[in-house]
């Protein structure tokens, strides 16, 4: 049917009367609900006059609150406006956001019962805040939890009850029945200690499991300052106050309204911005059913949920949502987008949020939503939930799953089309607070981003960056119909598990069917990075469940899987068959014949540093320089297996070991064949050589003598092997005190391989900070932003080298690993331990050092040395407060220079730095670290020197042999020392010659240049038996004053370095 101009004109001449019409209402908190509302001058006064013309509204009108005032009351839109004039509620003047308060003041307070008073609001009521702080409703326990004792169906029984019968009934009670969900449920029997629920709780199976409950909601359980009760029946709110105050001196307020602004059912086009929205009941804005909603620019605060939306088209930006008690937004819609708000504390409080299902950051359920550039921070368990085809990209989440557990920073179901890239996603935490603390799944299963298990195809998960997880950064789960998973270019940083692969729920979903197994998928893995930052965490992890054989999950290329603490990074679970194996890539590679163009990284780094030394080599033979190789191979089983000594490989003889199959057993076992003692607690550095003609592992542990006949050791460690040499180090904690042996395990199917070097000791260690060697660099902004490269030779996981004092930009919303290079085969390569004692403040009865330099507050905060002339790695160097404010034996004494010197070509300096010595003998750094860490690639080979400003400095005698070793120069026995007495000796202890008050490399006391006359110089030849304080070089014995005569004078150190009863002699310095 064709429309005539003149009724076209007629139309529009109607729409614009209206806009003519629009009218700006005016609500104020010092107007009047009888003035019009249409000026600044005659505003309403209250939101119940705003309601009063609902439907007088007309598009293009605006309803405005003035800011700085309050409006208690829900505002309800009942009228459309149109795409050009939509219905606005807003603000207008100057100051702070209107306030949209969902509460009723609560006055006329009367007491009901000792410190409990009562008041009548005749309202629903759901939150009470005193002072603007939320009360407690009535519960019992008061604060945590009791726990189930046996649980089935809808009855629990609990040893924590032991009130009479009938106590609870009519009660609510709090049940966190999973890990990922609390009920609410309705008590509606109490006999004995068993509670009857009206329906079941999410878990109805919990037997005797110990998950936590609490319960609520009635008055006699009002039994301590700060809770409340409100009686629907009668319409009073009981309240005790806290610190029993009469609650008449207090501001009590109730929330008693449902919503902010209610956008009622088949309505159009409204606005709503700039206002401040709490304690509303359900929702700051409520959407039942609207169309082409846009709020912004507002803020919902303690609140159930921000927004509530069940609607299309809508338009929800520039929002603060803060401190709801269920989800942040749940958006059921279509064609909508939330973009750009700001979400923080979101669903934190156990028990206030959601029934079974909920506690989010927002849920968007439906088609074509998009989900961006928001942020999350504190979120109760998931930060974004999705469905359908919905957009999701550039949110950035901090800190999520902190009150539920097996939850994460996104998860989706039931997708088709869905698209989540360049998120920013961390700190996935996975809250165990009335958890079953008896379940093997009691620990934290935080994930970044989660793949439902029922319905999921067409989905990509691209160039986010998920950090700090410590279950699963992306963990992908597959249906029978899954199809088209597209995960790439992915940023995986600390996680527990890097991604997780897995057919686990073929069983659910609409396409299930026996026996469930699919034997092929077409997913797409490309370009992920993972680095992993301990030795627990690992990269990929394949989870089957319904066949023996593996599932074949799609195409894996150009990863980049770093495991610097452990190669083994690679497992694969088969549940069906009932095992599991790890891989390195260069295994998993060959088995699969997939992951081309994949690497992983170049570093096999140890946890741990040696900082002493507590024995020699416990397994003596074990660099099998002996051509008896017996006392090993006896040991071996099966009878069928091989261990000989060859000289081809490794290091001037090693051992082969050879399974040739399985027809006696499927693995090759042997031990070392020197007993050892291991001590409960203390700490054992084990180091070994392999390699192999073929990739495979070898299982390297520690077994005690009273467990030979169990499966159970100290300690395993699984070792690869391949064409590379690999010369590993590791280290464990014994939780025995027994005699123990090393043993070796590898399987028939890696068959060969060569050992050698196997050094345990018993050592003392520090453990070493992962992130020092390890940096995220993350860009979470719309633009692109430059940042600074820590000092020291870095690179990328795609190889690109990075040196300190450079910068480099990451475009928006991306990120980059770096890793501090390090060519060398061990994890502390560059990095040395030292002891060393000075002659000067030693004290030969306790062999510990006087620190009376720090305590009198003299040593300098900079290193000194740069002034004398030193050229030192880290010239200018500060001494942490905190290491100058240690007291006791690892209190510090005073600066010294350590330094390497090759070991040809007349020994040059190779790297010097400025540390600390400590009043026992132990060099820290500047930080108080005990390793102390040089520029060049290795500490191996090198002679370690020790200088100190006024004694004579001394060298190793022989090369450093291995990296992170422990050079102690305090104990006689301990350490070579190049040249003759090149330090002063007392027993089995000796420490530096003092005396060096002149800058060169002897001492004297007599004849020209001695190192006696500067200090009666320094004091004057007329008072001989004076003092001056203050850090000097001519302070020999360093108690922060030089004395020439009388007691704790420094002369008679200079004469006892060259000889009491030879003063002409000298003492030279021992350093090439």
């Amino acid at each position: 049917m064709r429309l005539s101009i003149r009724t076209l004109l007629v139309a529009l001449s109607f729409v614009l009367s209206l806009m003519a019409q629009a009218t700006i209402y005016y609500v104020s908190p010092t107007g009047n609900d009888n003035n019009n509302g249409t000026s600044q001058s005659t505003p309403w006064r209250t939101i119940d006059r705003v309601n009063q013309s609902t439907y007088q509204i007309v598009p293009g009108d605006q309803v405005l609150f003035k800011r700085g005032g309050e409006y208690r009351g829900e505002i309800i839109w009942g009228v459309s406006g149109t795409a050009g004039s939509p219905v606005t509620y807003g603000a207008y003047g100057t100051g702070n956001d209107p306030i949209i308060s969902g509460a009723k003041l609560v006055t006329n307070w009367t007491i009901h019962s000792g410190n409990i008073y009562k008041a009548y609001v005749g309202m629903q009521v759901d939150y009470v805040y005193i002072g603007g702080s939320r009360a407690t409703l009535a519960r019992t326990p008061n604060t945590g939890w009791y726990r189930n004792s046996n649980g089935q169906n809808n009855t629990m029984t609990s040893a924590n009850i032991t009130q009479s019968s009938g106590y609870f009934t009519g009660a609510r009670c709090i049940l966190r029945s999973t890990a990922s969900s609390v009920d609410t449920l309705r008590i509606t029997n109490h006999s004995g200690s068993t509670l009857t629920f009206g329906n079941n709780p999410t878990n109805s199976s919990m037997g005797q499991d110990d998950w936590g409950f609490f319960v609520e909601n009635k008055l006699n359980l009002l039994d301590a300052a700060g809770e409340w009760f409100y009686d629907k029946s009668n319409g009073y709110l009981y309240l005790w106050a806290p610190g029993s105050a009469n609650p008449n001196s207090l501001t009590v307020e109730a929330s008693v309204y449902e919503s902010g602004v209610n956008c009622y059912w088949q309505r159009h086009y409204c606005t709503i911005q700039n206002l401040y929205f709490r304690y509303q009941r359900y929702a700051g804005v409520l959407n039942a059913s609207a169309d082409h909603v846009t709020v912004t620019g507002c803020t919902m605060e303690d609140v159930y949920y921000g927004i509530r939306s069940y609607g299309s088209y809508d338009n929800y930006n520039n929002n603060i949502i803060r401190r709801t008690y269920a989800s942040g937004c749940l958006m059921i819609d279509n064609n909508s987008v939330f973009e750009n708000n700001t979400l923080s504390d979101i669903a934190m409080i156990l028990g206030m949020g959601e029934n079974s299902w909920g506690y989010f950051g927002i849920r968007g359920i439906g088609q074509s939503n998009t989900i961006r550039n928001n942020s999350f921070t504190n979120v109760g368990y998931i930060a974004i939930v999705a469905d359908g085809n919905q957009l999701i990209e550039k949110n950035r989440v901090s800190n999520c799953s902190v009150a539920l557990n097996d939850g994460g920073a996104i998860a989706f179901d039931n997708a088709n089309g869905m698209i989540i890239q360049d998120n920013i996603l961390g700190d996935a935490i996975g809250g165990l607070d009335g958890s079953s603390t008896v379940l093997p799944h009691y620990q934290h299963l935080g994930v970044g981003i989660y793949f439902g298990n029922t319905n999921i195809t067409n989905t990509t998960v691209q160039r986010n960056t998920v950090y700090n997880v410590p279950g699963i950064g992306i963990n992908v789960d597959h249906c029978m119909n899954t199809t088209n998973l597209k995960i790439k270019f992915n940023t995986i940083f600390n996680c527990g598990i890097g991604m997780s692969v897995s057919d686990y729920s073929t069983t659910n979903g609409p396409f299930a069917q026996p026996p469930y197994y699919v034997a092929n998928y077409n997913d797409e893995y490309t370009g992920n990075k993972i680095l992993c930052l301990t030795q627990d965490q690992y990269c990929m992890r394949f989870f089957n469940c319904h066949s023996a054989s593996p599932v074949d999950f799609g195409t894996f290329t150009n990863n980049r899987y770093f495991s610097p603490y452990d190669e083994m990074t690679i497992l694969l679970h088969n549940t069906f068959a009932g095992g599991q194996k790890w891989y390195s890539l260069e295994m998993w590679q060959t088995l699969k014949n997939e992951e081309s163009g994949t690497t992983r990284s170049p570093m096999r780094l140890a946890p741990y540093a040696t900082t002493s030394e507590l024995t020699g080599n416990l397994v003596p033979s074990g660099d099998f320089t002996s051509t008896n190789i017996t006392p090993w191979a006896s040991s071996a089983w099966p009878n069928n297996a091989q261990i000989t000594r060859v000289t081809s490989n490794l290091d001037n003889g090693c051992l082969k070991a050879y399974i040739p199959n399985n027809s006696v057993y499927n693995t090759l076992s042997f031990r070392n064949p020197e007993w050892f003692q291991v001590t409960n607690g203390a700490w054992y550095r084990v180091r070994a050589s392999v390699q192999s003609n073929a990739n495979g592992g070898v299982n390297i542990g520690a077994k005690a003598q009273s467990t030979m006949n169990n499966p159970y050791a100290i300690s395993e460690r699984l070792i690869p092997f391949s064409s590379e040499r690999r010369d590993m180090e590791f280290y464990f904690q014994s939780n025995i005190t027994d005699n123990a042996q090393m043993r070796f395990i590898n399987d028939w199917t890696e068959p060969m391989y060569y050992l050698d070097n196997v050094d345990v000791r018993k050592v003392n260690v520090q453990a070493l900070d992962p992130n020092d060697r390890h940096k995220l660099f993350v860009n979470p902004l719309a633009t692109a932003q430059s940042f600074s490269v820590p000092s020291g030779t870095w690179s990328d996981l795609d190889g690109t080298v990075y040196s300190g004092a450079t910068s480099f930009t990451l475009q928006p919303y991306t990120s980059r690993i770096l890793y501090l290079t390090d060519p060398g085969q061990t994890g502390n390569t560059g990095t040395l331990g030292a002891t060393v004692f000075l002659g000067g403040p030693i004290n030969w009865g306790t062999n510990l050092m006087s620190d009376a330099l720090r305590s009198g507050g003299l040593i300098p905060t900079t290193e000194p040395y740069t002034a004398m002339g030193y050229a030192l790695e880290n010239a200018g160097a500060t001494v942490n407060a905190s290491v100058l404010s240690t007291t006791g034996n690892n209190a510090p004494v005073d600066w010294v220079v350590v330094e390497l010197k090759n070991a040809t070509g007349g020994y040059p300096t190779v790297a010097r730095r400025a540390c600390l010595v400590r009043r026992n003998g132990t060099v820290i750094t500047p930080d108080g670290n005990t390793v102390i860490t040089f520029t060049t690639t290795t500490t191996v080979g090198k002679h370690l020197v020790i200088s100190h400003r006024n004694h004579l400095a001394v060298m190793s005698g022989a090369p450093i042999a291995t990296n992170g070793q422990v050079i102690d120069f305090s104990t006689v026995a301990a350490t070579t020392l190049y040249g003759t007495n090149a330090m002063q000796v007392n027993g089995s202890r000796r420490a530096l010659w003092p005396g060096r008050v002149n800058s060169d490399v002897m001492v004297k006391y007599t004849g020209g240049g001695n190192d006696r006359d500067p200090l009666l110089t320094l004091i004057g030849s007329g008072t001989p038996n004076a003092s001056v304080p203050g850090y000097r070089r001519e302070d020999l014995n360093m108690d922060g004053a030089v004395r020439y005569t009388g007691s704790g004078n420094d002369r008679d150190l200079v004469l006892g370095t060259v000889g009491s009863t030879a003063p002409g002699a000298t003492r030279t310095q021992q350093v090439p």
